[in-house]
């Protein structure tokens, strides 16, 4: 759970009216949720955006993102 909103860390949410998105993996590492730019650090698989962040499906740095407000 996320200490600052009381969710799940696992959920993908959505902040600033869409423009940021939280990583489920991201999230999970730190311990609280992370939110990057929408859509830009994402991608998309098909028609279905990508849950985790594209450095965390590529094994890469975690960005440093924006945590939960």
């Amino acid at each position: 759970m996320c200490p600052q909103c009381n969710r799940r860390l696992r959920l993908s949410l959505y902040i600033h009216d869409g423009r940021y998105k939280s990583c489920p993996e991201c999230s999970g590492k730190r311990g609280i949720h992370v939110y990057h730019h929408f859509p830009d650090e994402f991608g998309w698989r098909n028609d279905i955006i990508q849950s985790w962040c594209k450095a965390c499906r590529t094994h890469g740095t975690m960005p440093q993102g924006i945590t939960c407000p």
